[in-house]
């Protein structure tokens, strides 16, 4: 099986709280979350890799519109080709 990604965005969370959140769902190989290359912050969205497409689906569905402190999370299917290595790595499997 090929490894999916979602998207998450409404975040605040470090790599390893966006982690704990996530392998809940399933088993997740890798979190990557952007951040502003000139000040180091994160700009509030993610990718999160799953192993299996049916915990990515079960991501999509259980944390869609989850609460979070006073932040609202957005997880869906990733809508282009990602090329990790120019995001900022915040947490790697």
């Amino acid at each position: 099986m090929s490894a999916v990604v979602v998207w998450v965005t409404g975040l605040w969370l470090c790599g390893t709280e966006l982690r704990g959140l996530f392998t809940q769902i399933g088993q997740v190989s890798r979190v990557f979350i952007a951040k502003d290359k000139h000040t180091n912050k994160p700009k509030g969205f993610a990718f999160v890799t799953y192993e299996h497409r049916e915990h990515a689906e079960m991501a999509i569905q259980k944390l869609n519109g989850y609460k979070l402190d006073h932040l609202v999370l957005k997880v869906e299917w990733t809508r282009f080709e990602l090329r990790f290595s120019s995001l900022s790595i915040a947490s790697e499997g």
